[in-house]
């Protein structure tokens, strides 16, 4: 119904008109682009705290649902390692966990001042909520100077941050619980309305490149704004795994199919371009048949290594399985480095060092 016709309904209506004005349907903001972050740390040392978990609750664009995933900070082999599992939520699902969130009062508790002044709700754990073009975050303190909070939180205020954390283990208990990968992660977007707007619209367009769009990781989608109207989105392909190297932050993808989305009037949409990134050594089909051989695998080794990805807790011959043949190896003690550049596509080698102990490897997350 639009505007006009409403309107007309409306004034028929008469003194009836408030009553149906309660009753009509009204559109929220599109759930997709709401994110809750659950992070809770250790106690920590003088240097900083230490995460040990981490929940995310938002949608997942590679399976075009709402989920949960939770990764667990585990020690196994002397290696650090992350245990994850995911939950999937229906839409009716998901509006009820928001709306609970924000009926609770999230939204309206303090935060400290200045940011990462001092944990006033006294819990070791930070809750980013993303709602609606808003966002909450409470921060920890770090380091040996914390000069605490001008703002601090009361007990009211800290049982209604409780009863929040609450609402979110109990919707991740409520199942049933799926095993997960780094692939499965969701990244977190601050994304405003007409950026989530343009962001559809090109996941929508690569219904068109249906072989493509399968390999593609949309949740690590990168947007850059073009002005007032419009933006650049950029979906790097699934075996392109961002990796950390030493000294600098993560590894930009190699090649994206990269859309150009003018917001207006009228609405337009481009594929500005659309590179062809072979995967990585070994084959697909290589791959296929390391796990046709090892079925002792478990599922989310197996769904990293058929998508050319590696983990934490990898022995090198997984590495081997998903990476190839490494440029070099060294051995020291107990501890072996691989080291990899990105299959020659980097202006010049860019070596990615993986170290493992006692054949156990540890990946920055």
């Amino acid at each position: 119904m639009d505007r006009s016709m409403l309107g007309l309904v409306l004034a028929l209506l008469g003194p009836h008109a408030a009553f149906v004005a309660e009753r009509l349907p009204t559109r929220g903001p599109d759930l997709r682009g709401t994110q809750i972050v659950l992070v809770e740390c250790s106690k920590g040392g003088v240097i900083a705290r230490i995460p040990r978990r981490f929940a995310s609750f938002g949608y997942d664009w590679n399976r075009g649902t709402f989920r949960a995933v939770e990764s667990r900070v585990v020690f196994a082999h002397g290696a650090r390692e992350l245990e994850r599992c995911a939950v999937d939520l229906d839409d009716a699902r998901f509006r009820e966990l928001v709306r609970g969130v924000r009926d609770l009062g999230l939204p309206t508790l303090p935060l400290e001042q200045p940011a990462e002044s001092e944990d006033i709700y006294r819990r070791d754990t930070i809750v980013h909520f993303v709602h609606a073009g808003r966002v909450w975050q409470n921060q920890l303190p770090g380091g040996c100077d914390q000069p605490g909070s001008r703002v601090q939180a009361d007990d009211s205020q800290r049982a209604v941050f409780d009863a929040v954390i609450a609402l979110l283990d109990r919707t991740l208990a409520e199942g049933p619980r799926q095993s997960a990968s780094e692939l499965d992660r969701l990244l977190l977007h601050d994304w405003k309305a007409g950026e989530l707007r343009a962001f559809a619209s090109a996941v929508d367009d690569l219904r068109r490149y249906e072989d493509v769009r399968e390999q593609l990781n949309l949740n690590a989608a990168c947007l850059t704004p073009l002005g007032e109207g419009g933006c650049c989105v950029a979906f790097p392909y699934r075996c392109d795994q961002p990796v950390h190297v030493s000294g600098c932050d993560r590894l930009p993808p190699r090649a994206a199919w990269n859309y150009r989305v003018e917001l207006g009037e009228r609405e337009t949409i481009s594929v500005s371009s659309k590179p062809r990134l072979q995967g990585p050594r070994p084959s697909l089909a290589q791959r296929t048949a390391f796990l046709a051989a090892h079925p002792e695998l478990t599922e989310a080794q197996r769904e990293l290594i058929r998508e050319g990805w590696i983990g934490s807790g990898f022995s090198e011959a997984l590495i081997r399985a998903a990476w190839g043949e490494p440029l070099q190896r060294s051995v020291s003690g107990t501890s072996v480095e691989l080291s990899y550049d990105r299959d020659g596509l980097h202006q010049g080698p860019v070596l990615v060092p993986l170290r493992l102990y006692d054949d156990c490897l540890s990946l920055d997350e």
